[in-house]
């Protein structure tokens, strides 16, 4: 500290010296407490005294060189261990400059430090810009490299037996689970490419009759599905449930309401996917997951229907093959 308070930005090796050896000198570190001539010079005894203490006492302060004084302040009245002068160990005594350019060192100094702590804060955000880089780019080889070597290509491996027969051995396995919304049980689809959550007006109505009193007005947006352009009405605000034994979880989510879906469930976007974290997991066993808790499992819904069998219309066969081919 004494070091410190006594140096500048703009000290030199050689006024550090200095300083360090005015600091030896005054505060007396590295110097020896115990009198080498008392050490050497008392006589040696063989025998067991009777009495340590006293003796101890005699041989410690024996020599006529030896004074008892405080080492902290040079006083003899009392010792270092009740110098009323020991808190200030590390100070030293500070000539006073003369007061004629008192005022341009203290705007000189305000204008140094403050250019050095600017400067220090854009280095701070260029590291922290640069480490993110970094870090975001260590997670992503095949962008960091330009150049990628095809050469060793191996086979992914099939997480599901894949039957002799047909295509449709992983056409049951939807992202839909079961929640619970406004106190009733649901099913929830959890669509990472969906742009938004949202959910039919004709469903939506047997889970909560007066949904329309509660929706909220949306802007003008455009949806469109794989089939057809949707028709946003406006957004209902809901909080889903998500059952589990060791604890429920709720999200609270807005739902575009679409006039003109047929679908038979909720549908959570990718925006909430995102916002809260959960990650599908599509293994053997399939689960997912909600935020940093990794060993909550959720498990998704088992359909137990039947596949629809597809019906070819004959009319609209006949027109393709008259018109097409």
């Amino acid at each position: 500290h004494a070091i410190k308070s006594r140096t500048t930005e703009q000290s030199s090796a050689e006024d550090i010296i200095n300083i360090l050896e005015e600091v030896t000198t005054r505060t007396k570190i590295g110097s020896s407490r115990v009198n080498l001539k008392t050490r050497f010079n008392t006589p040696w005894k063989d025998s067991v005294d009777k009495n340590p203490k006293e003796n101890s006492n005699n041989i410690k302060y024996k020599s006529a060189d030896t004074v008892r004084k405080c080492h902290i302040c040079q006083s003899t009245t009392h010792l270092a261990n009740t110098c009323p002068k020991k808190g200030k160990i590390n100070e030293i005594d500070i000539e006073k400059e003369p007061d004629v350019e008192k005022d341009d060192i203290i705007e000189d100094n305000s204008d140094d430090k403050s250019s050095i702590f600017s400067e220090s804060s854009k280095d701070i955000e260029n590291i922290n810009s640069t480490f993110d880089i970094m870090e975001s780019y260590s997670h992503l080889p095949q962008l960091s490299n330009g150049k990628l070597d095809l050469s060793k290509v191996q086979d992914a491996q099939l997480m599901k037996t894949k039957p002799n027969r047909g295509k449709v051995y992983t056409a049951r396995n939807y992202c839909i689970t079961e929640v619970v919304i406004d106190n009733k049980p649901t099913k929830l689809f959890l669509d990472p490419g969906a742009f938004c959550s949202s959910v039919g007006k004709s469903f939506l109505k047997p889970y909560v009759p007066n949904f329309e009193d509660q929706l909220l007005p949306i802007d003008g947006i455009k949806l469109n599905s794989a089939s057809n352009p949707m028709k946003a009405l406006e957004i209902f605000e809901t909080n889903v449930i998500f059952p589990h034994i060791n604890g429920n979880s709720r999200i609270p989510v807005e739902l575009v309401v679409m006039e003109n879906c047929s679908s038979t469930h909720f549908k959570l976007g990718n925006d909430y996917l995102i916002m809260y974290g959960i990650d599908l997991h599509n293994n053997k066993d399939r689960y997912f997951t909600i935020g940093d808790n990794k060993r909550q499992k959720f498990a998704f819904y088992h359909l137990k229907d039947k596949l629809q069998e597809i019906k070819y219309d004959q009319s609209t066969q006949n027109w393709k093959n008259e018109n097409l081919n």
